[in-house]
């Protein structure tokens, strides 16, 4: 089985796979980035299994470390996210 070229992985991620993993370039939790997209904790933490996959990482900050090494394909957000704050 041929495995994705690491300049197409990016367009086998889905819409949703996209901002989660915006989010999480910005060291977002879990919790926090289910807030912000309105989507269950287990739903995002599902969706990371999927991006780990897709992207052949096997955690955050290899995930992270992708996602920025593609800035021109990865939408990372600048603003928008309290990282880490408690209410």
């Amino acid at each position: 089985m041929a495995h994705a070229s690491s300049s197409t992985r990016s367009h086998i991620l889905t819409t949703l796979q996209v901002r989660i993993l915006a989010f999480v370039t910005v060291g977002a939790t879990d919790e926090e980035i289910a807030e912000k997209l309105h989507i269950s904790v287990q739903y995002v933490k599902n969706h990371m299994e999927d991006i780990f996959a897709k992207i052949g990482t096997s955690n955050r900050l290899q995930t992270t470390l992708w996602a920025l090494g593609r800035r021109g394909s990865i939408n990372v957000p600048c603003g928008g996210i309290e990282v880490g704050q408690k209410k």
